[in-house]
């Protein structure tokens, strides 16, 4: 027998290969006996280095070692950790007890490493699976929210502003604010692009255009989407989760007015929705400490957006807890508010919501604007007779940066009222039509003019009795002619109003379209938010390549059996635009030109989140997907061939740039739903694409 087959000979009391491991005494049981030497095992490190120190020819701490030489083939069998240098329990031969002194660091070190291995391993191994885990029931219940015609915000924390806003499809929104429990509550309504506050029950009940740094507006407009928007960045951010590993543990997250609810935490707050089927969201909130804890009338399961990963260690009791994660993007990112109730509106309740917007809509008739500034000039006219008193004015006015941000059409629309009296009698009032005046710079000026017919029989009694006068003072003097004088005047005022009366027509017309068109548009059992294949987005292919076809059931909502929508047509162009873009066939328009590659036209055309119809002539189909959009041709010949197609996938360019300003490098803007149906999406001459309606 040669040293070297003596040396890497297993030792007579070694169990053999195949045999449960059972570790020394010592190692991890009771100490060995008093006056048995101590017992080496691979899986131990040397006596020393977690016990007592060593007993015997050890090599000393500290001496400089290098790794010994492993097999090419690996550990041998039954040791897991390789070969023992020499034969456990037993001196090294003295040949080799030079080398050994070299490895004896390394063997401390490896040793260490193995026992802190061992310490620290709480997790699965490499062969386990790892459960991920289950977004179901919140992409669900994003699903149902786009698809909602309205949604109710609340302020659901104890901050001393407290909102209770609706707000539609279109984002027309309307309801109070009311500021520390004081009574003093402001009515809010936002409708085409503008907001409108007034003293709520006020006597007056006049309605005042709103400036946008106002904070009501920012909050109520910035931080309270529309139920397509809010469903579209919820969808984002529950996409950031997908994949993730299944919370280690939960905590039991109070149920939303005794509602049981599920929540996950996601990078927009804490996302709560029901636990029973059908699912809708409850509440979306932010972080802190006070909003973690029990129940209040009901149960709840909690699902945890951070990973935990528990590890046995030393001195872990004086470490700092794990952070709470930060709300980055939805509407609670950079808001004032701690949390919103959601409360989405059924179909059923849509009817009593667009009866109190049309009403509020049309009181915007007297609506003023505190940013225009009109004066009267004081060289008006009055004349009055038997048929009646006529006032002219003129007038010149100045507009504030935002008054003049908020003009519709770029003009204003004023009216003049002018008080008659006759003699010091009163005889009556005018007011002017509302007539609309061209801006110049920051400056408006023009004339206004009203008639008071009834103030003529007023005039012809008041002229008798002078006449009658004049003549008793004639015939008192011999017949001397007597002139007689009769004195009116007109007091005046002129005021400018927020919108004209044909601006204002308009906004309730679009509240009426959209009210009826909630019984027309063609919704999806599976909505875009949450049309996905086993809950992974499916990554665009080429524009040609092959992918399969999803046919989706559709019906018409709220319309009776028999009854034509009028958007039938666009509805189904769109749906063949779709099913060919699944096949991965996509047509061109001569004008063709996308900010964006090939690839993401396909993606946004096979599974957009919502198709709309623009209200120009022909009227153009909108295809949108989160953030972008790719316009087509409608209805007719050449209907879903690709025009354009604009959104932060794709670069502003030289002409979007400047239309829109920046980098041409820069990406676009995202596009919105409410930019969409508002009209407010800017193209490359510097205009707006015309508003639009969703079909689907």
């Amino acid at each position: 027998m040669t040293d070297h087959e003596d040396a890497y000979r297993p030792p007579a009391d070694r169990a053999p290969q195949g045999a449960p491991y059972r570790p020394p005494s010592g190692v991890f049981g009771p100490p060995p006996p008093v006056g048995v030497p101590p017992q080496h095992s691979p899986y131990a490190g040397p006596s020393g280095v977690f016990g007592p120190p060593p007993q015997g020819p050890f090599p000393p701490q500290g001496v400089p070692a290098v790794p010994p030489p492993r097999s090419p083939n690996g550990p041998g069998p039954g040791f897991p950790y390789g070969q023992p240098p020499y034969t456990p329990g037993q001196p090294p031969p003295a040949r080799r007890r030079k080398r050994l002194l070299l490895f004896g660091g390394v063997g401390i070190l490896a040793a260490g490493l193995v026992a802190g291995l061992l310490v620290r391993h709480g997790g699965p191994g490499p062969e386990e699976s790892v459960a991920k885990r289950d977004l179901t029931p919140f992409r669900q219940a994003v699903a149902a929210l786009a698809d909602a015609p309205g949604l109710r915000y609340r302020d659901s924390g104890d901050g001393l502003v407290k909102r209770d806003i609706t707000v539609t499809a279109s984002g027309s929104r309307f309801g109070a604010v009311e500021v520390g429990g004081s009574g003093l509550a402001r009515e809010v309504l936002h409708i085409g692009g503008r907001t409108f506050t007034r003293a709520k029950d006020s006597a007056s009940g006049a309605w005042a255009a709103a400036d946008e740094s106002d904070s009501v507006t920012r909050e109520t407009v910035g931080h309270m989407p529309a139920p397509p928007d809010l469903a579209t960045a919820l969808s984002k951010a529950l996409d950031r989760l997908e994949g993730t590993p299944a919370p280690t543990e939960s905590a039991r997250p109070p149920a939303v007015d005794g509602t049981p609810a599920l929540a996950v935490e996601t990078s927009a707050g804490r996302l709560l929705v029901t636990e029973q089927k059908p699912r809708r969201v409850l509440r979306l909130e932010a972080y802190g400490p006070s909003r973690s804890g029990g129940t209040s009338g009901g149960s709840a399961e909690a699902v945890s957006f951070r990973p935990t990963t528990v590890t046995a260690e030393a001195g872990s009791e004086d470490e700092d807890p794990p952070e709470s994660p930060d709300v980055t993007d939805g509407p609670l990112a950079d808001s004032d508010s701690a949390g919103l109730d959601l409360a989405p509106v059924a179909e059923e309740a849509a009817g009593p919501m667009f009866d109190t917007l049309e009403k509020q809509t049309g009181e915007l008739k007297n609506a003023t604007d505190s940013g225009i500034s009109l004066t009267l000039s004081s060289g008006g006219t009055v004349k009055c007779g038997s048929g009646g008193c006529t006032a002219k004015n003129s007038f010149s006015g100045h507009l504030t940066t935002s008054a003049k941000s908020r003009l519709v059409s770029g003009k204003v629309a004023a009216v003049m009222t002018a008080s008659f009296s006759i003699d010091g009698k009163s005889a009556g009032r005018c007011t002017s039509p509302q007539s609309s005046f061209a801006v110049t710079g920051a400056s408006v000026s023009g004339s206004l003019s009203c008639s008071h017919p009834g103030a003529g029989p007023i005039f012809a009694s008041v002229e008798a009795q002078k006449k009658s006068e004049a003549r008793a003072r004639s015939r008192a003097s011999g017949g001397r002619l007597v002139q007689y004088r009769i004195p009116y005047r007109a007091d005046t005022l002129i005021n400018a109003y927020a919108l004209a009366r044909t601006e204002v027509r308009e906004l309730v017309d679009k509240v009426r379209q959209e009210r009826d068109a909630g019984g027309c548009t063609l919704r999806s059992q599976a909505s875009g938010a949450a049309a996905r294949s086993g809950g992974v987005t499916v990554p665009a292919g080429a524009l040609r390549s092959a992918a399969p076809v999803r046919h989706r059931v559709f019906a018409w909502a709220g319309f009776f059996v028999g009854t034509k929508c009028p958007d039938a047509k666009a509805a189904q162009a769109a749906e063949t635009v779709i099913e060919r873009a699944g096949a991965g066939k996509v047509r061109r328009s001569s004008n063709y030109h996308p900010h964006f590659s090939d690839e993401r036209v396909v993606e946004i055309l096979k599974a957009p989140d919502a198709v709309y119809l623009s209200q120009k002539q022909r009227g153009d189909l909108i295809f949108r997907k989160g953030e972008d959009i790719v316009v087509t041709k409608g209805p007719g010949a050449g209907a879903g061939d690709v025009i354009t197609g604009y959104g932060p996938s794709g670069k502003k360019g030289e002409t979007r740039a400047k239309a829109l300003g920046g980098s041409p490098d820069d990406p676009q803007p995202p596009v919105t739903h409410e930019d969409i149906v508002n009209g407010k999406i800017r193209d490359t001459k510097g205009g707006h694409l015309p508003a639009a309606r969703r079909i689907r």
